[in-house]
């Protein structure tokens, strides 16, 4: 009998860590509600789409989070705004958005979306017909916005702020197609400077160590601007350096932080390749549901984009991408436009490819700069 009793305890204490466990999960379930939805605009013209999101409590739970939607309809038909039954919020994240498609209207219509996980929240927006709506500000213009930005950083306190940003740290073969197994490292990293550095290596002709950062929160239709220097060696931003092969300096938005990378909505403005291969062109991109449609002029000769800072502007519509270097106009997109929100991404990686970046230049150390970026949400 005696031998019996450790058996018993064994059973007993395994039984109560199960059920402290069930206990501790079923309570991080119940923590975790819907705290908000956020519309990318107060008011539409009907037939324009708009972007919503949704906000939890909480960052979501391994098996994520499932936010249903419905649309209040004062008009009773269903027809005038659609949104789709529910969004999943990923494991460990706060927010997800969805599409929102409207029709034409006759007269104004205030429009309610309901979403619901543990409680109800809702947001509304004002759908309007053509000939009502106001006409815009002509002193502020998506081109050339005058109203302090929704979203900016400078990059100038000496370390980067988390509260926006998330680094990147991990690996992956054969990044974006480039021929080298890229790792990105918070080391690479630095704002000592003044600005953000990010540093790139190549060991082998095969890898390469490199950096990213993205931004926690997505944004929608608006003005983004990238100040940016293209890789070269200089290790300061004002210092003189060359550019070399094998490598590719980036600014643009994906709907689906790294590293899975889902193109639902992807604008590469711009990509920067290494001096083999771009021929002194910069490169635009735009993906919608991982169908890549290239803007009119797909390139644009930049002479020597690693010797000093340019601003790097797209300005992003429902109907039109239009892509600006230090304000100029230089390529347009209009078909294939995507409709999810996204993150801001910046990054530098190696290449070992003659076609994209460039064959790697082993044992050289190259930086890229960021003075600033700045994101103005669309009115």
């Amino acid at each position: 009998m005696k031998k019996l009793i450790p058996l018993v305890l064994l059973v007993l204490s395994s039984t109560a860590l199960l059920q402290a466990q069930l206990r501790a999960h079923n309570r991080s379930r119940t923590e975790v509600s819907l705290s908000s939805i956020s519309l990318s605009a107060t008011s539409v013209v009907g037939g324009n789409p708009l972007i919503g999101t949704v906000h939890l409590t909480a960052p979501a739970p391994l098996e994520g989070v499932v936010v249903t939607l419905v649309v209040d309809d004062p008009s009773d038909s269903g027809a005038q705004c659609v949104v789709p039954v529910s969004v999943l919020v990923p494991a460990g994240a706060t927010s997800a958005s969805f599409a929102i498609q409207t029709s034409a209207v006759s007269s104004n219509l205030t429009m309610s979306i309901s979403g619901t996980y543990g409680v109800t929240r809702r947001a509304s927006f004002v759908l309007t017909d053509a000939d009502s709506a106001p006409t815009p500000d002509q002193s502020e213009s998506p081109e050339n916005p005058t109203k302090p930005p929704t979203f900016v950083d400078y990059f100038n306190n000496g370390k980067l702020d988390t509260s926006k940003w998330v680094v990147s740290n991990y690996e992956s073969n054969n990044y974006a197609g480039g021929g080298s197994n890229v790792t990105f490292s918070a080391g690479n990293i630095d704002l000592s400077g003044g600005n953000l550095r990010m540093e790139l290596t190549q060991p082998t002709s095969g890898t390469s160590t490199g950096a990213e950062i993205t931004t926690k929160l997505s944004f929608g239709y608006g003005t983004y601007e990238f100040s940016m220097r293209a890789g070269s060696t200089s290790p300061s931003s004002s210092g003189t350096g060359k550019t070399e092969s094998g490598q590719i300096s980036s600014t643009f938005i994906i709907d689906n932080p790294p590293p899975s990378y889902a193109s639902i909505t992807e604008i590469d403005a711009p990509e920067i390749e290494g001096l083999s291969a771009r021929n002194n062109d910069i490169e635009w991109t735009v993906w919608k549901n991982s169908a890549a449609t290239d803007p009119n002029p797909e390139y644009n000769v930049v002479l020597n984009p690693e010797d000093g800072f340019h601003r790097y502007k797209f300005v992003w519509s429902a109907t039109s991408i239009t892509f600006y270097i230090d304000g100029v106009l230089k390529s347009k997109c209009t078909s294939g436009i995507p409709t999810v929100a996204a993150v801001i991404d910046i990054n530098f990686y190696g290449t070992n490819d003659t076609k994209w970046g460039g064959l790697a230049t082993v044992g050289v150390t190259r930086y890229m700069y960021v003075n600033s970026v700045k994101f103005w949400a669309a009115s």
